[in-house]
C-alpha cells in the first residue's frame, strides 16, 4: 500500500503490505536501481511469519500482538528528512508506529507506538486522538512534525518529534482537527499536556468541512495527507473522497503555524 525509498542515500527501498502486515526492504543498487530482499531488516509481524486465523481454536486467547499488532492494516509509510525514522500507520489498530532505521544496514527497529485514546508519552496528561482509521502519514520538510489523517475520526492530528532521543524520532502528541468541531486558523503547537478537547469552538466561526461525513461511510472522508512549504510558510494538504453523486474527491490545505 505504501513505498519509500531512504531520502539522503537512496540506498533502501521499503514496501508497505497491509495484507502480510509487514515492511519489506530492500537494498538497491545505486547504478543498476535493482532491488534486492533483505528478510533480516525487514519488520515482520508475528502473523507474517506464523499466520493464525480466526478459524483457530486458540485465537480467541491470543494476545493482538500474534495477529501483526501494530501492523495489522498498513496504510502508509513516511520517512523523516534525516532518514534516521521510518512511521508507519495501521487503520484497524488506530495506531501511529516509529521505527529506527540502522544507517549502515538500513534494518528497521519499532521502538514506539502511538494508539487512539492512549497515552502519549513522555509524562503529558492528554490522551491521543484522531488515529481512529488512521489512514496516511506525512513528515514536515524540517523533521520536527508528524501529520496523520484518522478517517474513522475525520480528522488530521499533529504530532512532534525528537529528532534528540534515543533513539531518534520519539514522538509527542500535539494536537487535532476533526470535521466539524471547531474554528481552523492554526494548529496548536501546546505543551504536551494540552488537552485537545478542552478547546473552545469560537462563536460564528469558520469550521472545517473536508475532513469527512459519516462515520458508517468511511469511503467518503480523509485519506491521505502531506506536508509543504511555500514562501517559509507550512501548510497541510488534506485529500479525501466525497459521497456521489457527481463528487469524486477533493483536497483542503491548512495552514500550520
Amino acid at each position: 500500500v505504501s513505498f519509500e525509498v531512504s531520502p539522503r542515500d537512496g540506498r533502501f527501498a521499503y514496501v508497505a503490505a497491509m495484507y502480510s502486515r509487514a515492511i519489506s526492504l530492500f537494498r538497491r543498487n545505486a547504478q543498476t536501481g535493482e532491488l534486492s530482499f533483505d528478510a533480516t531488516g525487514s519488520y515482520l509481524s508475528n502473523w507474517t511469519t506464523a499466520r493464525v486465523t480466526d478459524a483457530d481454536p486458540k485465537s480467541f486467547s491470543l494476545p493482538k500482538g500474534r495477529f501483526g499488532y501494530p501492523v495489522r492494516s498498513l496504510q502508509g509509510i513516511a520517512f523523516s528528512p534525516d532518514q534516521a525514522s521510518l512511521y508507519a500507520v495501521s487503520w484497524s489498530d488506530g495506531a501511529l508506529s516509529a521505527f529506527s532505521v540502522n544507517p549502515q544496514t538500513g534494518a528497521l527497529s519499532l521502538f514506539q507506538t502511538l494508539e487512539d485514546g492512549g497515552a502519549q508519552g513522555g509524562g503529558g496528561a492528554s490522551l491521543v486522538d484522531g488515529l481512529m482509521g488512521a489512514s496516511g502519514v506525512s513528515v514536515s520538510a524540517a523533521g520536527d512534525t508528524v501529520y496523520v489523517t484518522g478517517a474513522l475520526d475525520h480528522a488530521v492530528s499533529a504530532f512532534e518529534r525528537d529528532a534528540a532521543s534515543s533513539p531518534p524520532g520519539r514522538l509527542y502528541y500535539l494536537d487535532r482537527v476533526k470535521e466539524g468541531e471547531r474554528k481552523v486558523g492554526t494548529f496548536r503547537r501546546a505543551p504536551r499536556s494540552f488537552d485537545a478537547e478542552g478547546a473552545p469552538n469560537p462563536p460564528n466561526g469558520t469550521f472545517p468541512t473536508r475532513l469527512g461525513g459519516s462515520l458508517r461511510n468511511w469511503s467518503h472522508t480523509v485519506q491521505d495527507v502531506t506536508h509543504f512549504e511555500v514562501g517559509g510558510a507550512h501548510y497541510v494538504a488534506v485529500a479525501g473522497s466525497e459521497p456521489p453523486p457527481g463528487r469524486t474527491g477533493g483536497c483542503g490545505v491548512f495552514r500550520w503555524d
